[in-house]
């Protein structure tokens, strides 16, 4: 998987952990994977608090179809839309790190994407991260002070676990 790549939201497989779907925003809808009725592109139909998606399914707009699962195209398994993730910033990382490329950054998206956004846990710890990220971001950017504590004590421990998490994962396959 590119983490470079720039969808407004995935749908991740709980079985293997894959992408199981993508979209993005296209004149004013979250569009995403084709209808397995008509073929054309179905909606990400949604309610929204800040940057997450909640109450997803998709639609099209084409055939009236509404579908609560999608099947993941790597294992065949039926995909909950809770599996659904907005392609949201790393807020406190980026503003510690000073670059939403740097690899912690994209180390950090992909252990939220690939792991948190799986389990009922993982997104509502991304939801809570949400809400306070932007705030503690917005303090961070302007202090030198800050972004070193911040990487010693949040953002430094928080790579290793992930590192260690996707390492894991990636052995088990």
């Amino acid at each position: 998987m590119s983490t470079r790549k720039n969808y407004a939201w995935q749908a991740i497989c709980p079985r293997c952990k894959k992408i199981a779907a993508e979209g993005k925003k296209e004149n004013g809808q979250w569009v995403g994977p084709a209808c397995g009725n008509c073929g054309n592109l179905i909606v990400l139909a949604y309610t929204s608090e800040g940057d997450q998606l909640f109450n997803a399914r998709f639609e099209c707009s084409s055939c009236g179809s509404s579908h609560d699962t999608l099947t993941c195209p790597h294992c065949n398994t039926m995909v909950p839309t809770n599996c659904v993730v907005n392609k949201s910033t790393c807020f406190v990382v980026t503003a510690t790190m000073g670059d939403a490329e740097h690899p912690t950054v994209l180390l950090l998206k992909r252990f939220r994407d690939e792991w948190l956004s799986c389990s009922q846990l993982g997104r509502l710890t991304i939801t809570s991260y949400s809400w306070f990220g932007p705030p503690i971001a917005a303090l961070i950017e302007g202090s030198a002070l800050l972004k070193r504590f911040m990487y010693a004590l949040v953002v430094f421990p928080a790579a290793c676990f992930a590192r260690a998490v996707l390492r894991r994962k990636a052995r088990q396959k």
